[in-house]
């Protein structure tokens, strides 16, 4: 039991680690943006807003805040970059919404199918099964898409719009599922936080606290500056100094008891329900997949 749940550990480590490293390399993007006329962040949100969409389907700014974006956020400075998408022609703004054009939708998909051609040229070494981690992989993603838990699986309906991979190379498919397999445990991980009634800006306080990421008001202010502002982090610290599961000890923050029990439980929580669809496999294919994933990062990260 010990040696499964240390591989289960692995395998979301080195998921997350994968998604880091994957494109490290790839020296293409800022050539593109720059033919596009975008910033990293202009591009990242017309991104986001074709894989949150079907074609002619209109979002609010409203909607954006609340589905698309950062759960954990009080501020979204990436609308700033909305303006420019509709003058570039990527978006259209319809009354109080917007709407990816087919001009947009096309620049996303080209450099999606620039990276997914920079991917399938790697040549790994040739310890690694890539066509079985593949279809591994793979079959994992369709199993937790199917799992009746969670019951809202926003992230992973974006898997599931993305490019078809079924005739690509082994690696572009394994890149395809690490990335849903990883919205998959961001689905279960919201899951399990918003049973215990959090609100995204105070739980992600309280996460970082336990993981000792910040644990001072001016760590808190570095490093959530993006997602929150100054008011909104000593009003969460505030709640969860009230609700007893934080304290102030000297000049910074610790879990007490009730926080570490319950952030404890969250993190369980999240690893039964993204784990659950796992049961089928045998501990030694869970092991075999640990240690493939584990090869597949250790080769990216070697890439010179």
């Amino acid at each position: 039991m010990e040696t499964l749940m240390a591989a289960r550990r692995t395998i979301v480590e080195q998921l997350s680690l994968f998604l880091q490293v994957r494109r490290r390399k790839w020296t293409e993007l800022e050539t593109f943006l720059d033919e596009c006329h975008l910033t990293r962040p202009a591009f990242s949100l017309l991104r986001a807003l074709e894989g949150e969409t079907v074609r002619g389907q209109t979002l609010t700014l409203q909607q954006m805040q609340a589905y698309l974006f950062n759960p954990y956020a009080t501020r979204f400075t990436i609308f700033e970059h909305l303006p420019l998408l509709v003058e570039q022609g990527y978006l259209q703004q319809q009354s109080e919404g917007y709407v990816v054009t087919d001009t947009g939708r096309i620049l996303s998909n080209r450099l999606e199918i620039a990276a997914r051609a920079y991917i399938g040229s790697l040549e790994v070494s040739p310890s690694l099964s890539l066509p079985a981690l593949a279809v591994a992989l793979v079959e994992r993603v369709h199993c937790v898409w199917q799992s009746p838990e969670p019951l809202i699986k926003a992230h992973q309906a974006r898997t599931q719009r993305r490019l078809p991979v079924e005739k690509a190379p082994a690696l572009v498919q394994i890149e395809w599922a690490i990335l849903g397999l990883w919205e998959a445990r961001d689905d279960a991980h919201m899951a399990a936080w918003r049973a215990y009634r959090f609100s995204g800006p105070v739980f992600d306080i309280l996460s970082r606290i336990w993981s000792k990421e910040a644990r001072t008001l001016p760590s808190f202010i570095s490093t959530l500056g993006e997602s929150q502002q100054p008011a909104d982090i000593q009003q969460g610290i505030l709640e969860l100094t009230r609700s007893g599961y934080i304290l102030l000890a000297d000049d910074h923050f610790e879990l007490i008891r009730q926080g570490q029990k319950i952030r404890d439980a969250i993190e369980n929580e999240t690893d039964r329900i993204f784990f659950a669809s796992w049961d089928q496999m045998a501990d030694d294919e869970v092991i075999w997949l640990g240690e493939q994933l584990s090869e597949v990062c250790s080769y990216f990260r070697e890439l010179t």
